[in-house]
């Protein structure tokens, strides 16, 4: 039987991700124009922004290398991700694998049952898990 620290879920490697002091994801209106976001994505280069409308209701995300060659002023739900998954944090690692390869993303939210958003792993967080065990 796995102990509670070996038990694969999305839940636990959110924690464990938010433990290492990892960036946290940054929230920004869908209508902040793109050179906002990139100039505070820029130094944090492996956080991920989640773009909320004005009801708060997410709608998309984007990481740095998003936004290269953009015009600056545009809003940034012009080049934002429609397609990350959503995954419960009880979700195993081997879903969210399954739901990067799918929507051909690099990322998937990680949300509680009543829809908290835990975080956002990444391929790199699930490639450094790998390496680790």
């Amino acid at each position: 039987m796995q102990s509670i620290d070996e038990l694969p879920t999305l839940r636990l490697v959110t924690l464990r991700r938010l433990v290492r002091l990892t960036v946290p994801p940054i929230i920004f209106d869908q209508e902040t124009p793109i050179g906002v976001v990139e100039d505070i994505l820029a130094q944090l280069p492996d956080a991920t922004a989640v773009l909320i409308d004005g009801s708060r209701i997410y709608q998309g995300t984007l990481r740095l290398h998003d936004l290269f060659a953009c015009d600056r002023t545009s809003p940034v739900e012009q080049v934002m991700s429609l397609q990350t998954p959503v995954l419960l944090g009880e979700d195993d690692i081997d879903a969210a694998q399954a739901a990067m390869s799918s929507s051909e993303t690099d990322r998937v939210l990680v949300i509680a049952p009543d829809g908290e958003l835990l975080g956002v792993l990444t391929d790199r967080d699930l490639a450094d898990r790998k390496r680790a065990a």
